[in-house]
């Protein structure tokens, strides 16, 4: 009894000695939060504040999911302030294109089709609004009206009629997008080189 007594001490002070001066890790998942050496006769209570401590920091410390801090939501707002100053004038760009290719797709089945009328009937339809010094509209116009009684709105520009200058009978038609009028020399002159079309 004496000698298990005395085994008994020991490992007492082994477990005592193990504990005071060992290094308690926790652990959340992978993430290691705390390496501190807890020693002293009050290390069961030391430890337990440890832990406690380590806790409340960690769960405060480190945000969960909740939402966007005030740094993250400005970095977000900046990125796509700056994908929008660079894509936006592209996609203004491709919508003016594709709306002028509309324009210049509908004025080419309305000159073939005045076209073939004065082909098939030797003279100028009056249906034909072209232009005139007395129809100061005939000079913009922005609207179909084709002889089968169907019309179509210009999207991006102005079209004119007129009977052709070139003496082999038939119209030619003249097309300009709005951009075409612009005060900015850079961009009219742009717009003439892509935009303008003719139908002769």
């Amino acid at each position: 009894m004496i000698r298990q007594a005395h085994v008994g001490l020991d490992l007492l002070t082994l477990a005592s000695y193990i504990f005071n001066n060992y290094f308690i890790d926790i652990y959340f998942g992978n993430d290691k939060i705390m390496t501190e050496k807890i020693s002293g006769p009050d290390a069961c209570g030391m430890y337990c504040n440890v832990m406690e401590r380590k806790v409340m920091k960690k769960s405060t410390g480190k945000r969960g999911n909740g939402g966007f801090s005030l740094v993250e939501l400005i970095i977000v707002i900046a990125i796509m302030a700056v994908l929008v100053g660079v894509l936006a004038p592209q996609y203004l760009a491709y919508i003016h294109k594709a709306k002028v290719a509309a324009d210049q797709a509908n004025l080419k089945n309305y000159f073939t089709e005045i076209q073939l009328d004065y082909i098939t009937t030797g003279k100028y339809n009056p249906a034909v609004y072209s232009m005139a010094s007395d129809r100061p509209d005939s000079l913009k116009q922005r609207e179909i009206h084709f002889l089968n009684g169907s019309t179509a709105k210009m999207q991006a520009g102005y079209f004119s009629v007129t009977e052709d200058t070139r003496g082999k009978g038939g119209y030619n038609i003249y097309y300009y997008c709005d951009e075409c009028l612009s005060d900015n020399a850079s961009v009219k002159n742009k717009h003439l080189d892509t935009c303008a079309t003719t139908f002769l």
